[in-house]
């Protein structure tokens, strides 16, 4: 802040002069770079003089300071300090707009308004008198959205004023009033022009539109300052050159025929569907015909708000015919949102595993089928849910999607449930449908996991056993896992009783694949987990006890699968001991649910343990392992896990900070929802700042994280290219070069 300077006093007392009948807001120039920023109200009128070097403190104009009413207080002394404001970003601003302009008015009343500063005029944005008197002043995200939308070499020079006080074109370059200004472009909110002469206009219209208000917000940054090859309009031909080569569905101006444009008709189907009129006749069929040609999600976005029966008749009426729609990803996810939960699957699963089988949108189509089958529990018996699971692994083996048929067989939520309700020979089924090449003794291991417990899993396990006797490997390996689990309660155990009536003896001593092979024999023995747990009960906890928990600590954290608050409990009891292994307090967060623990006790935990990580092997491998269980762990949500990674890169720099957030990531490998997962996770950590740790490490750890070839070119091709800054983009062109996508 500074202070006025000769003859700057009688110019702002010059300024508001003429009788308001309610607060004026202004933001005047001063000599130096330096802005007056004042606010009026009745007789009294309060500024304050900012510096050009606070301007990027202030988000790049002044205007910003009128979100703080501290700073316009007329009863706080004039050295007082105040917060500095937050600028937000333009998508929250249009909504925060939204009462100055009419819902819906905001992307037409935004255009008009950069097309007439384009042309070089004073202009006026003219709104209802009760917009300027509204309490939370409307009109102010107005005007910082308009802000936001210009390079920053525009915004820093625009004279800015919101109310009436009789300013003339030449002391005011933007205003917003209610009134009838004199010598100003003017631009009437109510019914602001929709002329797309102008190619910026035109783009602003045309991506509030799509709901991209990031890509106007990156455009202003683009293409900001002088054109070097001495253009006068970088703004205009930046943009111009994006639309022609990086924009799908989108023309320049000249080339738009309204008659012919289909961007342009598809966004009047998208208004005329946003009404309350009836969804039938020449409408729906519209609907349908243009999803037939398009695949285009945003008409369906537009039902969200229906009533259920009109989006399931919709839905219904596209799907008589499933064999004319090749849906994109975009249009699977939306019909899965909007499809009513309880609604009749005769149509949909039928024609959700037809595309499918045809290899169309497989990812999208993947979580459409898992959340019908989870989602629709009345619709659904458990017999078709098992029936239809069945299928899709079979599908997914047949397209040659190996690791994702595995997935969705052994560790997917649907086939837990399918389990749990007592089909569990149906994934015994599923095994069987797929090529031995496909399995292994890990994948083995995890549908042993999911049936034991179960009703009927024993015997389904016994099955099991049958087909894989022959492989003495998987034999061991399924042996070995029942055995762990099923204790001391192997008496008249039908997996006790195939394995005791094949004549491979081998399996029953442990000896498998060889003299040293040394599986542990079918038996009483405890699981890992559980042995761990028996340790922990001991009181008190002596050095020895401990170190037989650090023994047997890796392998019971591959056992389980996190959240477990009974290992969380245990880790925290020995985190709080003195001359414990440092591991146990990371232990304990990852084994917790979200909101076992605070944020505060979170970071301050996972700094102390970076900063001070484990010296032991033993240690380390527990810690990775337990990154690996956090990271499949299903209640934590992408941005969840976007924060753990976003700690690690911030803590004080130790041995493990990047081994750990690669072991997370190996776990979100493990999920059958792994791909939208990441991707989800991934957008999130691209609104950091593109130099931020987190979001470097990220590109630098998938690859020896295992996310390669068509599974990581999948995730990066979710992520909207424009999300991601320019400074990343070529290191994302390597990533998707290295992934083997075009």
């Amino acid at each position: 802040m500074g202070v006025l300077r000769s003859g700057e006093v009688e110019l702002l007392v010059s300024r508001f002069t003429a009788r308001n009948v309610h607060t004026v807001l202004r933001c005047e120039p001063l000599t130096g770079g330096r802005w007056a920023v004042g606010r009026w109200s009745g007789d009294t009128a309060v500024w304050r003089i900012v510096s050009y070097r606070e301007l990027d403190r202030v988000g790049g104009h002044p205007a910003w300071l009128w979100t703080v009413d501290g700073w316009f207080d007329p009863g706080a002394p004039s050295t007082s300090e105040q917060a500095a404001p937050n600028a937000q970003p333009l998508r929250h601003l249009l909504r925060l707009a939204q009462r100055a302009v009419g819902n819906g008015a905001a992307p037409n009343t935004l255009a008009a308004t950069v097309a007439a500063l384009r042309t070089g005029r004073s202009t006026a944005v003219v709104v209802e008198p009760d917009a300027l008197t509204a309490r939370d002043g409307p009109v102010r995200w107005l005007a910082l959205a308009t802000l936001s939308l210009v390079p920053l070499s525009v915004r820093y020079g625009l004279r800015i004023q919101l109310g009436d006080d009789g300013s003339g074109p030449q002391n005011v370059d933007l205003v917003v009033t209610s009134g009838e200004p004199r010598g100003f472009a003017v631009v009437r909110a109510a019914a602001p022009s929709t002329s797309d002469s102008d190619v910026v206009a035109h783009y602003v219209r045309d991506r509030l539109g799509h709901d991209d208000p990031e890509a106007l917000e990156a455009a202003a940054y683009l293409f900001d300052g002088a054109d070097p090859e001495g253009g006068e309009d970088r703004w205009g031909q930046g943009i111009a050159s994006l639309i022609r080569d990086g924009v799908a569905g989108t023309a320049l101006p000249e080339q738009l025929d309204a008659a012919a444009d289909p961007d342009r008709r598809l966004r009047q189907l998208v208004e005329r569907l946003s009404g309350s009129g009836e969804l039938e006749g020449g409408l729906l069929d519209e609907l349908i015909s243009t999803t037939r040609e398009t695949a285009d999600p945003r008409p369906w976005q537009a039902l969200r708000r229906r009533p259920a029966v009109q989006r399931s008749r919709a839905v219904d009426a596209l799907l008589q015919q499933p064999d004319r729609v090749r849906p994109s990803a975009g249009l699977l996810r939306e019909l899965t949102t909007i499809f009513p939960r309880g609604a009749s699957l005769e149509q949909w699963l039928p024609a959700l595993l037809s595309w499918l089988d045809q290899g169309v949108a497989t990812g999208a189509v993947l979580g459409a089928i898992q959340t019908t089958l989870l989602e629709w529990p009345d619709s659904v018996s458990a017999s078709a849910r098992a029936a239809a699971w069945v299928e899709v692994v079979a599908i997914l083996g047949r397209l040659g999607q190996t690791d994702e048929a595995m997935d969705a067989l052994a560790r997917s939520p649907v086939s837990a449930e399918i389990a749990g309700s007592g089909a569990g020979e149906a994934l015994v089924d599923a095994w069987s449908a797929l090529p031995a090449s496909a399995r292994s003794t890990t994948d083995l291991k995890d549908v042993v996991g999911m049936l034991h417990g179960a009703p009927g899993g024993p015997r389904a396990v016994a099955r099991l056993f049958e087909l894989v006797k022959g492989n003495r490997a998987e034999a061991a390996a399924l042996v070995d896992s029942w055995s762990r689990r099923a204790g001391a309660s192997f008496r008249g155990d039908p997996v006790y009783e195939a394995v005791r009536a094949t004549s491979a003896k081998a399996v029953l001593s442990g000896d498998v694949g060889g003299k040293g092979a040394g599986t542990p024999a079918f038996g009483p023995d405890d699981s890992a987990r559980e042995h761990l747990l028996t340790l922990a009960d001991n009181e008190p906890l002596t050095a020895a006890i401990e170190d037989g928990m650090l023994d047997i600590g890796e392998a019971a954290l591959s056992e389980v699968r996190f959240p477990d608050l009974d290992i969380a409990a245990v880790a925290e009891l020995l985190a709080g001991q003195r001359d414990t292994n440092r591991v146990w307090g990371w232990v304990a967060l990852a084994a917790g649910a979200p909101g076992t623990w605070d944020d505060d006790t979170i970071d301050a935990t996972v700094v102390a343990f970076c900063t001070e990580p484990p010296s032991d092997s033993r240690g380390t491998a527990i810690a990775l392992q337990a990154a690996r269980s956090l990271g499949a762990a299903r209640s934590w949500d992408p941005i969840d896990h976007a924060q753990w990674v976003v700690r690690l890169a911030l803590a004080p720099r130790g041995s493990l900070n990047q081994p750990l957030a690669q072991a997370l990531l190996e776990g979100i490998g493990r999920r059958t929802d792994g791909t939208p997962f990441l991707a989800d996770m991934f957008t999130a950590l691209l609104e950091l700042p593109p130099d931020h740790p987190a979001t470097n490490w990220l590109l630098e750890l998938l690859i020896p994280s295992g996310w390669r070839g068509e599974r990581l070119a999948r995730v990066l091709k979710s992520v909207p290219r424009d999300r991601v800054p320019h400074q990343l983009r070529d290191a994302w062109s390597a990533l998707l070069a290295a992934a083997g996508a075009r």
